[in-house]
């Protein structure tokens, strides 16, 4: 879902600093320090995007070029960062106190990061889903993820219902859709592909299927807003998404070891 999760959001630079409480401003305002210091451009800028959703610093042929390529969301905080950040820790813990047990303080955890990050459509829609699905699993429930969905901008809109015009809210939940519905026909579409092609395909059909099922549902919307869609989109995508979780987790982990001292 990160694919194309809050492109419009990533279009006004500082709109997610406003949304972050006060209380975690100065903590946030510390790790974005941190990653000014120790990293030059654009790497500061990608990183901060990547861990924090700020594109305040982003240059403008660096801003170009991840718009022309359908990129953008790598810079924006989404859905991608909760399932990394909680998926993560729940795995974690699971070891030392079973998963059940594990589960109550993940959730703590997604809420603190939606707060952290900032009170956006995407990342919200991700923290409501997430919290449905670790509840299922904590009570012992089968989760369904079109129901979670519908709820989630049930919630939403009864608490922001002027966010049923925001584009980033409107992104969100249909590329959530579009990979709920169109994922499995396309991948079963892929696995027929010569025999040539097959290692090639087998290899990235999963990323290659989810990217074009969120870019299918959410295409008209792209086109309405900004006139144009690219075409290689959805290839940059699968070359360069699985990157993320691997800059999202050194970026923390540079964030932690800067506040606890900084020569580490």
């Amino acid at each position: 879902v990160s694919s194309l999760d809050s492109a419009s959001t990533a279009l006004s630079v500082n709109a997610r600093d406003k949304q972050v409480p006060r209380a975690f401003l100065g903590l946030r305002e510390k790790i974005l320090g941190i990653f000014g210091k120790f990293l030059p451009e654009p790497e500061r800028a990608l990183l901060k995007g990547i861990v924090l959703g700020t594109k305040s610093s982003l240059d403008f042929e660096f801003f170009e070029a991840l718009r022309k390529t359908s990129t953008l969301h790598v810079v924006v905080a989404s859905g991608g960062n909760i399932a990394i950040f909680a998926g993560g820790f729940l795995n974690m813990l699971s070891t030392l106190i079973g998963r059940r047990r594990a589960i109550w303080p993940t959730l703590v955890l997604v809420w603190f990061y939606v707060f952290f990050v900032g009170w956006q459509p995407a990342i919200v829609r991700a923290g409501i889903m997430g919290s449905i699905a670790f509840l299922a699993q904590a009570i012992g429930k089968q989760f369904d993820a079109s129901r979670a969905l519908f709820a989630s901008a049930g919630f939403m809109l009864l608490w922001e219902p002027q966010w049923l015009f925001d584009l980033g809210f409107q992104l969100s939940f249909a590329a959530t859709a579009g990979i709920l519905v169109f994922t499995s026909g396309i991948s079963r579409f892929l696995s027929r592909v010569p025999s040539m092609a097959q290692v090639v395909v087998s290899l990235l059909r999963e990323n290659l299927a989810t990217t074009l099922a969120a870019q299918i549902a959410v295409s008209p919307l792209l086109f309405f807003a900004f006139g144009q869609i690219s075409l290689i989109g959805p290839l940059v995508n699968v070359l360069v998404l699985w990157t993320v979780p691997f800059i999202m987790i050194g970026g923390i982990i540079m964030g932690i070891m800067g506040l606890l001292w900084e020569t580490l």
